[in-house]
C-alpha cells in the first residue's frame, strides 16, 4: 500500500494513501462493526467521523502536492457513516467535504471556534451549499473552543462585550457543544463560565399548562418552548407522573417527541390517560419528566422555576384534586 512522506517545519511524517481500495474497504469495514456496536449508545452524545487525514482531521494539508483524498473516496466515507449509524449523532470537520451535503444525518465539528479566522474559513465552507447552513436543524453542530483563545474568554467571558460576540458566535453556528478544557481550571467566575455553558443548544420552558381529571382520565396539554439556539437531538421518554404524600404513586410515558420542539419555536402536546379504578382520592401534584436512558444520567430539565420544587429531575405542572 502505497505511503506520502512528509516534511514542512516542525511537521515530519508519513501519509497512507486513503484512496487504496483495500484501506477504504478496511475503513468501510470499522465504521459498519463501530456502528453494530454503538450506535444509539446513551453513553455517546456525538462521534467526531475522524479516520481520515492527518490526525484524523479530514485534511492531508503537508502532503496535498502529492496525495489528494479523491471525491470518491470521501462520498464512500461519509456514505458509511450516515447510513451505518441511524441513532447516534455524528459531525464532519469538513462541510465542503464531498458527500456531506447528501446526508441531513451528518452535523459539523468546528474545531477552532471564536477564532475569527478559523471561523471565516467554517463559513467558507458552508457557503459552498445552501444546504449546509441548514443542516443543525437535523444534526448537531459541536466542536471545540479555540484552545488559544480560553484562557482569554473565560477570564472575561463575564463582560457584556465578550460575552455579546461569544453570544453572536454559537448562534450563527448554532452550536450545542464544545470542547473547553481550561474552563476545569480554577480561578474563573463559575457562575459566567456557567452561563456561557447555558447558552449552547436548546433552552426548553413551559409556556401554557391545562390539567384535569374529567371521566376518571388525566388530561394533560401544555406548550413547550425553545428559546435556546438549537433542538434536541434525541427523543428521550418524556413522563408524566403523580406525586401524593411525597411519593409518585403513578407514572406514565407519552408518545411526545421532545426533538419537534425547534430552536425559536414552541409546539404543544396533549395527553390523556385513564386512572386506576382504585385510585385514592385526595390531592395530587402533575409532574413532567424528560428521562434520561443512561443508567444515573442527568435529566434533560426546564427553565421554570417549578423544576425540581416537587421531584429532583421533574417540571411540577400542577395540582389536581381525585
Amino acid at each position: 500500500m502505497s505511503c506520502y512522506t512528509y516534511s514542512t517545519g516542525s511537521y515530519i511524517g508519513k501519509s497512507p494513501d486513503y484512496n487504496n481500495e483495500r484501506l477504504l474497504n478496511q475503513i468501510v469495514f470499522f465504521i459498519k462493526a463501530l456502528a453494530a456496536k454503538y450506535d444509539g449508545d446513551p453513553r455517546i452524545a456525538c462521534i467526531e467521523t475522524g479516520i481520515i487525514g492527518h490526525w484524523g482531521e479530514h485534511h492531508v494539508y503537508y502532503c496535498e502536492s502529492t496525495q489528494k483524498i479523491a471525491d470518491t473516496t470521501w462520498r464512500t466515507f461519509f456514505k458509511t457513516f450516515s447510513e451505518s449509524f441511524s441513532k447516534t449523532q455524528l459531525a464532519v470537520r469538513s462541510p465542503s467535504h464531498p458527500g456531506v451535503s447528501d446526508y441531513a444525518k451528518l452535523g459539523y465539528y468546528n474545531d477552532m471556534l471564536y477564532s475569527d479566522s478559523d471561523d471565516a474559513y467554517f463559513r467558507k465552507m458552508l457557503n459552498t451549499n445552501s444546504v449546509l447552513w441548514d443542516r443543525w436543524k437535523t444534526a448537531m453542530i459541536t466542536g471545540e473552543f479555540a484552545p488559544g483563545l480560553q484562557a482569554d474568554f473565560l477570564s472575561s467571558c463575564g463582560t457584556a462585550s465578550v460575552f455579546s460576540t461569544y453570544r453572536e458566535r454559537i448562534t450563527e453556528f448554532h452550536i450545542s457543544s464544545l470542547l473547553c478544557s481550561k474552563a476545569f481550571s480554577s480561578g474563573y467566575d463559575k457562575e459566567a463560565v456557567q452561563k456561557a455553558s447555558d447558552a449552547m443548544g436548546y433552552n426548553f420552558r413551559v409556556s401554557s399548562i391545562k390539567l384535569s381529571n374529567s371521566e376518571n382520565k388525566l388530561n394533560v396539554s401544555l406548550v413547550i418552548k425553545n428559546t435556546g439556539i438549537a433542538p434536541f437531538y434525541y427523543a428521550w421518554p418524556v413522563q408524566l407522573a403523580l406525586l401524593a404524600d411525597g411519593s409518585i404513586t403513578q407514572k406514565y410515558t407519552s408518545s411526545w417527541d421532545i426533538t419537534q420542539v425547534t430552536a425559536g419555536g414552541e409546539k404543544a402536546f396533549n395527553f390523556s390517560q385513564a386512572l386506576p379504578e382504585n385510585m385514592a382520592s385526595g390531592d395530587c401534584t402533575v409532574l413532567l419528566g424528560v428521562k434520561n436512558p443512561m443508567e444515573n444520567g442527568i435529566p434533560l430539565t426546564f427553565a421554570n422555576e417549578e423544576q425540581d420544587k416537587d421531584a429532583e429531575g421533574w417540571l411540577t405542572l400542577g395540582i389536581l384534586s381525585f
